[in-house]
């Protein structure tokens, strides 16, 4: 999914936009387009499960700088 994303440029252009509601589509559509899939996804599934990804990431990210501080201090 990132790397569909990546391939087409979503966060090129403006939030809220019809050029980044047609990146999050084309996404969508590369997903689908995989015959062994056995779901299908739309625009909003493939932005809802990216902002799910990068609030968990943000959460994860304090403790591991903290792990790591502790380990080089020690």
């Amino acid at each position: 999914m990132l790397t569909a994303m990546a391939g087409e440029g979503v966060f090129d252009s403006k939030a809220g936009t019809r050029e980044r509601g047609n990146a999050w589509q084309a996404v969508a559509d590369s997903l689908n387009c995989h015959e062994a899939q056995r779901f299908s996804v739309t625009q909003r599934s493939v932005r809802d499960r990216y902002n799910i990804l990068v609030k968990r990431v943000k959460k994860n990210s304090p403790k591991k700088k903290e792990k790591v501080v502790e380990a080089i201090l020690s």
